[in-house]
C-alpha cells in the first residue's frame, strides 16, 4: 500500500509538470503531493497528523516570509556601488538578522514537534522532506529546457 501511494504521487507530479497549468495550480498540487508523501514516510497515526500538520504550516508561512524578506534585501542592494557604507552595513545586519531569526525558528518548530513525535519520527520527517525536494528537483531537472518543439509546453 506504501508503494502504491508513493507511486501514485511520483506520477501524479510527473504529469504535473507536462501540464501546461498556472503556477498557483501547479505549487497546489505539489503541496498535496508533498503531504501525501511525507505522511507516507513518517507514518504519522490520525492524531500525530492533526497535531504535526499546523505546525508545519505555521513554520512553512514563516520560512516563507523570512525568504522573501531576504529576498527584497538582496534586490535593494543590486547596485552596491551606488550604496553607501552605512547602508551596506545595514543591509548586512538585517541579512544576519534574517538568518538567526530563521535558525530560531527551526529550532523551536524542532522542539514544538518533539513534544508530541517520538525522535524516530522527527527524523523521518527531516528525511521525507529532504527526500521529497530531491525527487522534485530531478522532475524539474528533468524538464527543464523542453520548449516549443522540444516536448515541453509551448512559451
Amino acid at each position: 500500500m506504501k508503494h502504491l501511494i508513493l507511486l501514485t504521487a511520483l506520477l501524479t507530479m510527473t504529469f504535473t509538470f507536462g501540464q501546461d497549468k498556472g503556477k498557483g495550480e501547479k505549487r497546489e498540487m505539489i503541496k498535496q503531493q508533498k503531504i501525501a508523501f511525507i505522511t507516507q514516510e513518517v507514518g504519522f497515526t490520525e492524531k500525530e497528523a492533526e497535531k504535526f500538520w499546523p505546525k508545519y504550516n505555521a513554520m512553512e508561512e514563516e520560512t516563507k516570509a523570512h525568504r522573501e524578506a531576504k529576498k527584497e534585501l538582496k534586490q535593494s542592494m543590486k547596485d552596491i556601488e551606488s550604496k553607501s557604507d552605512k547602508e551596506i552595513k545595514s543591509a548586512l545586519e538585517k541579512m544576519i538578522k534574517l538568518e538567526k531569526e530563521e535558525v530560531e525558528h527551526k529550532e523551536k518548530f524542532m522542539n514544538d514537534l518533539l513534544e508530541f513525535l517520538p525522535p524516530k519520527k522527527v527524523a523521518k520527517y527531516i528525511a521525507a522532506e529532504h527526500k521529497f525536494k530531491k525527487m522534485l528537483l530531478e522532475r524539474l531537472k528533468e524538464h527543464k529546457g523542453k520548449g516549443p518543439g522540444n516536448g515541453g509546453p509551448e512559451k
